[in-house]
């Protein structure tokens, strides 16, 4: 097989573009790269991607590597043609939420959906009304005869 040349140290991995529709990404030690077609994509893996990678001597997990796809899910949210939207499992996650019954268990709600700020105008308010309505008390008393009496007030 021979060895590797050494690739053009001038150039790093990101943003790599020498055509139009051919970008490398990375993030933290994720790479991502993208392609308009199959030639290219593969074009871009073969004679400037995985030299580098040789030459570097790095290892690929094949369990972490994906190629030819048309969706990305990176750090909670779903890039394809149609744009960045959140991912649907972490959406079902928030859509599947006990209803908060305190402070604190809203305090937990609110800190989940901050991912979702970007995809939900209007979200602080929402977050307001919601910190209103649960300084509501729920009030347990015996009245007596054995029976629970559940009474709401206002706290504060």
């Amino acid at each position: 097989m021979g060895s590797i040349p050494e690739p053009n140290v001038e150039r790093g991995i990101a943003g790599y573009h020498p055509e139009e529709g051919l970008v490398l990404e990375y993030f933290m030690d994720d790479d991502y790269g993208a392609a308009e077609g199959f030639e290219e994509m593969f074009r871009l893996l073969m004679d400037w991607y995985f030299p580098r990678i040789a030459w570097a001597k790095l290892i690929l997990k094949s369990m972490k590597m994906v190629f030819f796809t048309t969706t990305l899910e990176l750090l909670g949210h779903e890039l394809g043609r149609m744009g960045l939207r959140p991912s649907m499992d972490k959406v079902a996650k928030i859509l599947d939420y006990p209803v908060p019954i305190d402070e604190s268990e809203l305090d937990k709600f609110l800190f989940m959906m901050t991912f979702l700020k970007r995809f939900m105008p209007g979200r602080v308010e929402h977050a307001r009304i919601m910190k209103e309505e649960v300084k509501i008390e729920v009030v347990v008393k015996n009245s007596g005869n054995g029976k629970k009496k559940l009474t709401k007030r206002k706290v504060g």
